[in-house]
C-alpha cells in the first residue's frame, strides 16, 4: 500500500509540474536553425515530416518520422555544424532483426527480454543499440552490427 502511495505521488507531482509549463522554450521552428543544418537535414531526409527540433547545449536535435517511422537526427557545432547521428526505431515485430543478430542473442542472451530496438548510423559506421532485460539482472545496453559482431 505504502508503494502504492508513493508511486501516485509521484504521479501526481509530474501532472503538476507538467501544467505549470506554458511553452518549451528549447523547442524551436524551423526558421531558428543553422542554415548548414537545414541545408543538410533536406539533403540526408527530403520525405521528412512532423519535424521537431531542439537545441541542447552545442547539438541541435531533429525529431520527425518518414515511413511512419520514428527517427532523431543530431548536428553538433565545433568550428561548423556536423552531423554526428541518426537514430530510427525499430519494431522487431514488424521488422525482424537479422539472423546473424538473433543468433548473438540467442546464443549470448537467452532468456533475455527485448524492451527496446534502435538502428543507429554515426559517421563511418551504423549498427543496432538493443535495450535488454531479465529478472534479477541489471538491464543491458548492446551495439552491434548487422553481421552480428559488437561494435569495438
Amino acid at each position: 500500500m505504502k508503494n502504492l502511495l508513493i508511486k501516485a505521488a509521484a504521479v501526481i507531482l509530474a501532472l503538476s509540474s507538467l501544467a505549470g509549463c506554458s511553452k518549451d522554450d528549447n523547442h524551436d521552428d524551423f526558421s531558428n536553425i543553422p542554415e548548414e543544418v537545414k541545408a543538410d537535414f533536406k539533403n540526408r531526409f527530403p520525405s521528412a515530416t512532423k519535424v521537431e527540433w531542439e537545441f541542447i547545449a552545442n547539438t541541435v536535435k531533429a525529431d520527425f518520422v518518414m515511413e511512419n517511422t520514428d527517427y532523431e537526427a543530431f548536428w553538433k557545432n565545433s568550428t561548423s555544424w556536423n552531423w554526428i547521428r541518426t537514430e530510427k526505431d525499430v519494431n522487431i515485430t514488424k521488422t525482424p532483426l537479422p539472423s546473424a543478430v538473433q543468433n548473438y542473442l540467442n546464443t549470448e542472451f537467452a532468456g533475455w527480454k527485448i524492451e527496446d530496438v534502435d538502428y543507429i548510423w554515426v559517421p563511418g559506421d551504423e549498427f543496432f543499440e538493443i535495450s535488454l532485460d531479465m529478472a534479477g539482472k541489471p538491464d543491458t545496453i548492446i551495439y552491434i552490427h548487422q553481421d552480428g559482431t559488437l561494435v569495438a
